[in-house]
């Protein structure tokens, strides 16, 4: 799962030939990106806070703004090939608030993505991580949920814990 996982997020070229490029088709920004990645293989809902910060969650807008800025590079393009998706560029995310510039960093923690070029690497690396404590989490409930009808934290993409 770890591999599929990396596979998607650094997702890179054309989209004929290179299948999990194809997600970056359908979450067309940023936000939608990160939003999606994090419910899916985190178990982590993040999209609310793209306007507000929650009194009962934990996710506030800088969250949001620093997994988005994971994937603020990403863009699909034309080429000879048919439309590809390239990483390309050092966009900076401003908090709508401050105004303040936000780095890409991942949830609940400081490690940013550093240096140059596609800053997904360091993401999915983040992501399947021994010692990240949603990806294993996330994916049991889902294994359980398949097998057993259930899973053990319901909805099987929400797995907080208040719930």
């Amino acid at each position: 799962m770890e591999q599929l996982a990396r596979e998607l997020i650094q997702a890179e070229g054309p989209l004929d030939e290179v299948g999990p490029a194809n997600f970056y088709k359908v979450t067309k920004k940023p936000g939608e990106t990160a939003s999606a990645i994090s419910q899916a293989l985190l178990g982590v809902r993040i999209a609310c806070a793209e306007c507000h910060h929650h009194p009962f969650d934990r996710w506030s807008q800088a969250d949001y703004l620093g997994m988005t800025g994971f994937f603020a590079q990403v863009s699909l393009r034309p080429s000879s090939r048919g439309e590809s998706v390239l990483a390309v560029g050092d966009p900076v995310l401003k908090h709508p608030r401050s105004g303040e510039a936000v780095p890409p960093r991942v949830l609940a923690g400081s490690a940013k993505a550093g240096g140059a070029g596609d800053r997904r690497a360091g993401l999915a690396a983040w992501m399947t991580a021994a010692d990240n404590p949603w990806f294993a989490r996330n994916l049991a409930n889902r294994a359980w949920a398949h097998f057993l009808g259930r899973g053990l934290v319901e909805p099987v993409d929400d797995v907080r814990e208040t719930n």
